[in-house]
């Protein structure tokens, strides 16, 4: 039973995905490139983000099993460290990653049912990097994460969804049921029914948090993790998969559609890359891995506060704790790691990113007009408070080849969209009180005109 799961989870991963189409709201984030040293990446799996870089797991068998960047200084030195094997410290396929601490990772080897932790090799290259910890499971989770309290949860193959293992790898209780959509389908054995909802488990750096989020759907659920119990926050099941039970293998319908490929967790937020095309969609694609555009962000009480749309498309992603930059593994086409600048983004339901729009045809300059007037368009925002946060994302027509504003407090730069629209990215933060008209000046390949923000800054005690 277990190969067959493995199985469709391998098959899953020869696949190639992008986010859906309906992006009108997301907030576009631009990449810059990790360049590295002489060494390569073979074929990088998840990743983990700490405050010196990242670590990831290297899915290219003939490579060691772990990567580290080390991003501390001018130069983002890679090196690959560990041994595969079956040895008490070696590993042969380690899946998934936790953040332990700043100097150490928790990784779940789910053929030798362990879980070990690892101190982050750092410095020079070839520095080693040393087991701490190694717990052996008498069951065999699909993936494990260590709570806050010593304990294991562990997403079951046999018994309920999520199942609580002591400290020394003893199972300790079930909680849950993976999903269905109805009676007759919670009928089915729960072996067989995980295989169909196998998907994938993230814990916040505080380990008192997990998300689980299926492969297959819209399915997404969040949990409270206490000493020896896990409660329910909230659970969304938007689109369930379909399938057929034949003997003991579940065979899936072609049109499912397939969900969630990646999380990251900090102690505020959830960050999820979601595919959305389904198996039929990407059968005729040439691609080696699962990967998306599209992120989007939960808060702890299963709220979505945000949705982000990658310039680039990528397979693993992973947010740092302060929540100020997402890394990630990219295939661009080559596999690459990069990063996008999370700093200056609003996450929260009082504050949300606005997205505008104008007419493309404004943009264009009558070459025949003995006036030769620059068309312009413009935006009313109303009353802002001094430091607040006004985004807008503007869509053009052509590449712009040229941004200028007349305002230190208007901030823009320029993104691709999918299907090759290109926009325009416009964040506004008044520094004075006063009646404000900013402009911003837009060249294009065919283009040329003006977008007008205007509006009043006042006064934070102010209400506006």
């Amino acid at each position: 039973m277990m190969k067959k799961t493995v199985f469709f989870l391998l098959t899953l991963c020869c696949l190639s995905c992008h986010t859906d189409k309906n992006k009108g709201d997301n907030q576009i984030l631009l990449h810059s490139i990790l360049y590295l040293n002489d060494e390569y990446i073979g074929r990088g799996g998840a990743i983990i983000a700490y405050k010196g870089g990242i670590v990831g797991i290297e899915e290219a068998g003939s490579l060691a099993p772990f990567f580290n960047i080390d991003i501390q200084g001018e130069n983002h030195i890679l090196t690959h460290f560990g041994n595969r094997g079956q040895g008490p410290e070696d590993f042969i396929r380690p899946y998934p990653i936790q953040y332990i601490n700043e100097d150490v990772f928790g990784a779940y080897d789910i053929t030798s049912k362990t879980y070990k932790e690892i101190t982050i090799p750092k410095g020079s290259v070839g520095e080693s990097a040393h087991i701490t910890s190694h717990v052996t499971f008498e069951s065999r989770p699909f993936q494990v994460i260590k709570t806050a309290y010593g304990q294991y949860a562990g997403l079951s193959a046999n018994e309920g969804l999520i199942i609580l293992i002591d400290s020394v790898g003893e199972k300790h209780a079930a909680f849950f049921e993976y999903p269905y959509r109805d009676k007759d389908e919670q009928d089915i054995e729960n072996n067989l029914r995980a295989m169909a909802y196998q998907g994938i488990f993230a814990a916040n750096p505080s380990k008192t948090k997990c998300v689980y989020a299926s492969l297959n759907g819209e399915i997404i659920h969040f949990y409270d993790m206490q000493k020896d119990n896990i409660s329910l926050i909230r659970k969304i099941e938007n689109i369930y998969p379909s399938y057929k039970k034949e003997n003991d293998i579940i065979v899936t319908n072609v049109k499912n559609r397939v969900g969630y490929i990646s999380l990251s967790a900090t102690d505020q937020f959830i960050y999820a890359l979601y595919c959305g095309k389904t198996l039929e969609e990407l059968k005729g694609e040439n691609g080696f891995s699962l990967e998306s555009t599209q992120v989007r962000v939960f808060d702890w009480t299963g709220e979505m506060v945000e949705t982000y749309a990658l310039d680039v498309p990528c397979r693993y992603i992973s947010v740092s704790n302060d929540g100020k930059k997402l890394w990630a593994i990219a295939l661009n086409p080559d596999i690459v790691p990069v990063c996008f600048d999370l700093s200056n983004q609003v996450k929260n339901n009082n504050q949300m990113p606005v997205s505008g729009t104008f007419n493309h045809t404004n943009l264009i300059e009558d070459e025949e007009s003995e006036k030769n007037e620059k068309p312009t368009n413009k935006i009313n925002i109303g009353k802002i408070k001094i430091g607040e946060i006004k985004e807008y994302n503007l869509s053009l027509q052509s590449l712009p080849l040229s941004l200028t504003t007349t305002s230190q407090d208007v901030f823009v730069k320029s993104s691709t969209l999918l299907d090759g629209q290109r926009a325009i990215y416009v964040r506004i933060t008044k520094q004075h009180p006063g009646v404000f008209n900013d402009t911003v000046m837009i060249t294009t390949e065919s283009n040329k005109g003006a977008v007008i923000f205007s509006g009043e800054a006042i006064e934070k005690t102010m209400v506006p």
